[in-house]
């Protein structure tokens, strides 16, 4: 087993101008003076990752020896970073309100656009179409192995009590002048990390599961409002499952239903890991009677697909404020289910 430190560009939703450092696992740093940046507050902003994985000899493997050493080799660090890389961006866009991510590079991310300029007082730039994929790269480096975790001059990203912190604007509500364009954390984001990595693995993978989800549901909240909802309703229903996990479902005697239905699971997970109120319990019905109708009956929110069959949506739901408030409150879930902890947070 040999332990090895990568060095990633990955990108942030907000300004990376900081550090932080957790433990001998992961740091993340702001990109090189030199890179190239945007002015804007809201945007894909580069920054550093670097992370300590450990690579599996080849007798610890499936692989056969006989392979060619520089592609054992290139294939199980890959492997063996990948995972650690994975764990670390899916949990971060949970706990922090900016997305952390990395571009895939796949074929189907070719696209036109039109350049926007890296200066906003930069008016040369033209309009004219181009064709490109999605990428970036500071003077090549795309990951790197290095020695140990790199020493920065930057000073710590600023940490905001959590409860101000989870209950405030996402970048998705930016407001110039009241919202920060920087990346934050909360207070109690090791204690967050820690939790995760307390985890037992069955546990670990449902959690990154219920992350992926949770990441697809606010990427896609303009492209797809419906299924960014349905995603977001099913990372906590992963969660959910590992609360009633090795309990036997017993149907009514007379009717042959089971009596602890999904959705009375999904309104005991909201009150006991959000909040109690009678309120939120109307909300958290509707939520999932939504839920249903988008995936069972094809009952989208106005403006996608055919409006003409479509039922009238819920008078809750008709401004995007209250879409975003709904994943606000499903974050707040997820890392309540996460901690063992509740703290008190606003009703819906």
């Amino acid at each position: 087993m040999k332990s090895r430190v990568r060095q990633e560009i990955i990108m942030s939703t907000m300004r990376v101008k900081g550090a932080f450092r957790y433990g001998d696992i992961f740091q993340i740093l702001p990109m090189y003076p030199e890179a190239r940046v945007l002015e804007y507050a809201i945007g894909h902003h580069p920054c550093l990752l670097e992370y300590r994985y450990n690579v599996p000899d080849v007798e610890e493997t499936k692989y056969n020896p006989a392979l060619p050493q520089n592609m054992i080799d290139s294939t199980l660090d890959d492997d063996a970073s990948s995972k650690v890389k994975k764990w670390i961006l899916l949990v971060l866009s949970v706990l922090s309100k900016s997305l952390v991510f990395q571009y895939g590079g796949k074929p189907n991310e070719h696209q036109w656009f039109v350049q926007l300029p890296v200066d906003l007082k930069d008016h040369s730039v033209s309009d004219k179409p181009l064709y490109g994929c999605l990428g970036y790269h500071n003077q090549g480096l795309s990951a790197r192995v290095i020695y140990d975790f790199s020493k920065s001059d930057a000073a710590f990203i600023r940490r905001i009590d959590f409860n101000e912190y989870y209950n405030s604007e996402t970048p998705q509500q930016y407001v110039i002048g009241k919202t920060s364009d920087e990346f934050e954390l909360p207070d109690k984001i090791h204690e967050y990390l820690g939790s995760f990595i307390a985890l037992v693995e069955s546990h670990k993978k449902t959690f990154l599961c219920s992350s992926y989800m949770f990441r697809q549901g606010v990427q896609l909240f303009y492209q797809a409002p419906s299924l960014a909802f349905a995603a977001c309703v099913s990372s906590l229903e992963a969660l959910i499952q590992i609360e009633h996990e090795g309990e036997p479902e017993e149907p009514c005697e007379k009717c042959q239903q089971v009596q602890y239905h999904v959705t009375r699971k999904f309104l005991d997970f909201i009150s006991r890991y959000g909040n109690d109120s009678k309120n939120t319990k109307k909300v958290a019905e509707k939520i999932y009677k939504r839920r249903s109708a988008i995936l069972h009956r094809g009952q989208l929110y106005p403006g996608e697909g055919d409006t003409r069959t479509m039922e009238e949506p819920f008078d809750w739901i008709l401004d995007d404020e209250m879409r975003r408030d709904v994943i606000r409150f499903f974050r707040i879930c997820i890392i309540n289910w996460l901690t063992g902890h509740q703290f008190n947070s606003e009703a819906l």
